[in-house]
């Protein structure tokens, strides 16, 4: 019997680009409506409080009198103890490794050079700013129409570019390098492709997760030549922080802190957005429990009691898929490059919503693709499914809509769709698994 197909066309590409933009008119048009008329304010629904602390050490001050760009300054204090993972030093856990420190340490130096931490800390969130714009810049060196509006979408302008500035966090660095990694990997280039993973994988360890590409090519050497080189640059990083303590008990330290820094955060709580794998399945659950009206919640304690074991799933799962099938492994270049990233960000129990920047190369790349009559093919009804959910992902990430009205934290905020993303990427990452599953299992030979 012939199994009935939906016959789809390509129109992930134009079908993004119209939810991203018509989410972006929505995101101002709210700002005029909400802030004029209802005085609401649009921005502390989806920023963190404007007064946030953790201003630049020594002088506790920052260029914007009441906005410190806290992950900025928190770091910088993590990072001027002798022990930056010291849990008795009053401080937020640290999660960060002692590299995270060199992208603080230009800025710092600056500022005390010109005795002024303000300027280092207003040069920090300069060089943020223009890493967002990396890939407005390359749409507009291309030939492409339409470009003012594409340029417009991909603006820091967007709202998870806005979080992350706004926070000061690091992640936005990643943002040229990731455009610049599956771009060469677009183009098969896999010496660069191996420099820029390994560059982000520096700036933020769990993007060694893309070594993984390698293993699809048989190219075996440079995955271990990569993940040599980033765990010698991680190591050698440590050093500088043995004054009084030897390099084996930092690292305790350091692999301490991750322990405790998925930990810091319930996933049940709702703010600020945590957007793992792991508070997916625990939304997802909390939603069947409500709708079966199921007094027990023993699936729900099994997640939260295994949630560092549970976030590992999806990794085990492709790179087992990547082991048995190899280069059989029926998936389109932009879908797992965009797998792999979704499990970069999402590994974590704990993954703020500022990851979601990483969405932003990949929507340029989507809006620089050039689709052809090749490219329409025959879908299946999990094709469909597949397809929509990652389209809603990416658009819910990039631009966040204000839908309730809710109270959090005692402050009168509203939840935006980024409350969705966890529930996305969890069903994201299982329907990619289990498709690509599927489809290399029938594709492969196996009497080869």
């Amino acid at each position: 019997m012939k199994v009935s197909k939906w016959k789809h066309k390509n129109l992930f590409k134009l079908e993004i680009y119209y939810y991203v933009t018509l989410f972006l008119f929505i995101f101002y048009l709210m700002q005029i409506v909400f802030s004029r008329y209802l005085e609401i304010n649009v921005f502390d629904s989806f920023l963190w409080v404007l007064s946030d602390g953790w201003c630049p050490p020594p002088t506790e001050s920052s260029f914007l009198k009441s906005h410190c760009f806290g992950d900025y300054g928190l770091t910088l204090h993590h990072f001027n103890q002798s022990n930056p993972w010291d849990e008795f030093s009053g401080l937020p856990v640290n999660p960060y490794p002692a590299v995270g420190y060199l992208t603080h340490f230009l800025f710092e130096l600056i500022g005390n050079i010109t005795n002024n931490s303000n300027i280092g800390q207003f040069l920090y969130i300069l060089a943020l700013t223009l890493s967002s714009f990396f890939p407005c810049v390359y749409i507009l060196k291309s030939s492409i129409h339409n470009k003012v509006m594409k340029v417009l979408i991909l603006s820091p302008l967007a709202g998870t570019l806005l979080f992350a500035i706004d926070r000061g966090n690091a992640v936005v660095f990643t943002i040229p390098f990731i455009f610049l990694a599956f771009k060469t990997y677009l183009e098969d280039n896999l010496n660069k492709l191996l420099l820029f993973i390994v560059i982000l994988s520096i700036l933020k360890p769990v993007f060694i997760i893309l070594l993984c590409i390698f293993i699809l090519y048989k190219s075996y050497s440079k995955a271990l030549l990569g993940l040599g080189l980033v765990s010698v640059v991680h190591f050698i990083s440590f050093i500088q922080f043995t004054d009084k303590n030897s390099i084996w008990f930092i690292l305790k330290r350091y692999l301490e802190s991750l322990k405790y820094y998925s930990n810091y955060q319930s996933l049940e709580t709702i703010y600020p957005y945590n957007i793992s794998f792991t508070r997916g399945l625990v939304a997802w659950s909390n939603v069947i429990t409500d709708l079966s009206q199921l007094e027990s919640k023993s699936f729900l304690d099994f997640i939260i009691l295994h949630k560092n074991l549970i976030s590992l799933i999806p990794l085990i799962l492709i790179s087992l898929l990547f082991y048995f099938f190899g280069s059989k492994l029926v998936v389109n270049k932009l879908g797992l490059f965009t797998f792999l990233l979704t499990v970069c960000i999402s590994l974590s129990p704990i993954t703020y919503q500022y990851y979601l920047v990483v969405y932003i190369p990949i929507l340029a790349h989507i809006f620089l693709l050039k689709y052809s009559k090749e490219n329409e093919i025959e879908k299946t009804f999990l094709d469909i499914i597949l397809h929509f959910t990652t389209v809603l992902m990416i658009a819910f990430s990039v631009i966040p809509v204000i839908w309730l009205k809710f109270y959090l934290n005692d402050i009168n905020n509203y939840l935006t769709t980024i409350f969705f993303v966890p529930f996305l990427i969890a069903l994201y990452l299982i329907l990619f698994i289990i498709q690509t599953f599927r489809n290399s299992y029938f594709a492969y030979d196996f009497d080869e």
